[in-house]
């Protein structure tokens, strides 16, 4: 499909996984060039190098925290002229208002508002000179479903729609379109972290997630997988003559002519993951943590225990052990721990039976507990 996008410069915030990943590869595949703005560097790698190696088109990436104006203006700057902004960064936590504390709001709306509201500033001076531009929006539908539990982010949803229109209804006149998508529940990596959340608090067991898909509307999430001509309705006969009707001929209605038929190139969901032999699994993660412990990178504690489910008491344990960027490895994760450090992008807790080399590497320190060593050396043997 060709969209006229061609030698077009677009910048994505959030451009690392999920919806921004899957938004960068599209206009890949249009030959645009791409700026990719995220927090962790590991997987803007991860991204720019399959993005690159399948399209062969230039990737630039930025890594740094677009809650901070100041990084805003400079990664404006630094891209240059943009013709198509992507706003995509931010994560809401789930919770009532009585649940979440204006500190973890206001650390959520730093990102997912301020970050947007920043990034529209600053690129549509830019394009308002130019007399071109376009800016998208994703903001997600929770501002029109207004769940109670999910406050802080069915208020952030819903202004920022408001902005949308707001802006868009006087962009035109500078030759620039401002639009929001509004994107439904997804059954990709940061959709199925929250079904699984659901599942351990109302059904107790994570791994019964996909139960609540029949929740969902047709009873699934959205994917970005697309039909081709063999797997849409239709019969494979010819709908009319192929002479006589003063027609085009048509050799079936499942042909991507026809407004019901399939698409030609069809988007199908890819799994990128590698196979690894267990022995190769156990000795990369055997080396690394070796290395941290070397490099005096490898804290190791008796317990980690959290008595509430409050940032602010994480952070007061991480700062006494010396650490602001971590990655917590107990025998269980869960609870309090797991609540507590879903809001922070610098500390991340899992359990010992999840550890993974990737994990290991993207943070600057490790801190496990002893439950979790005799944990992980049981799963070695």
């Amino acid at each position: 499909m060709d969209l006229g996008l061609k030698g077009q410069s677009v910048l994505i915030t959030g451009g690392s996984q999920g919806i921004g990943l899957a938004t960068a590869r599209a206009f890949a595949a249009e030959s645009c060039s791409l700026h990719l703005a995220a927090r962790t560097e590991v997987d803007l790698r991860a991204a720019r190098d399959s993005i690159s190696a399948d399209f062969g088109v230039e990737v630039t990436i930025y890594s740094l925290d677009l809650s901070l104006g100041a990084n805003v203006e400079q990664l404006v700057n630094d891209c240059g002229d943009v013709d198509i902004l992507v706003n995509n960064a931010g994560t809401i936590p789930g919770g009532t208002i009585e649940e979440i504390n204006e500190e973890r709001w206001r650390t959520a709306w730093e990102l997912k508002v301020f970050g947007y509201i920043n990034m529209m500033r600053e690129c549509y001076r830019m394009m308002k000179s130019r007399g071109r531009g376009v800016i998208v929006n994703v903001i997600g539908n929770a501002g029109n479903q207004a769940p109670a539990e999910y406050a802080a982010g069915v208020s952030a949803d819903a202004m920022l729609e408001v902005l949308t229109r707001t802006l868009g209804g006087d962009s035109l006149d500078h030759g620039i379109r401002v639009v929001g998508v509004s994107p439904g529940d997804l059954l990709n990596e940061r959709g199925i972290m929250f079904l699984r959340r659901q599942a351990e608090e109302e059904l107790g067991d994570t791994e019964r997630w996909s139960e609540r898909l029949a929740e969902l509307p047709g009873g699934r999430a959205g994917t970005h997988a697309q039909k081709t001509r063999s797997e849409v309705s239709g019969g494979g006969r010819k709908p009319f003559a192929q002479k006589g009707s003063g027609r085009a001929r048509a050799g079936t209605i499942r042909s991507p002519l026809w407004r019901s038929g399939g698409v030609t190139f069809a988007s199908k969901n890819r799994d990128y993951s590698q196979k690894v032999n267990r022995k190769m699994y156990r000795n990369a993660i055997s080396v690394i943590l070796s290395e941290l412990r070397r490099k005096d990178a490898l804290v190791v504690v008796d317990k980690v225990e959290l008595d509430s489910p409050k940032t602010k008491d994480l952070l007061a344990m991480t700062k006494s052990l010396g650490v602001d960027n971590a990655l917590i490895v107990t025998e269980n994760a869960a609870g309090n721990l797991a609540l507590a450090s879903r809001n922070l992008y610098n500390i991340a807790a899992t359990d010992a039976a999840h550890v993974n080399p990737v994990a290991l590497l993207r943070f600057e320190k490790v801190v496990m507990s002893e439950d979790s060593i005799r944990k992980l050396e049981e799963s070695f043997v």
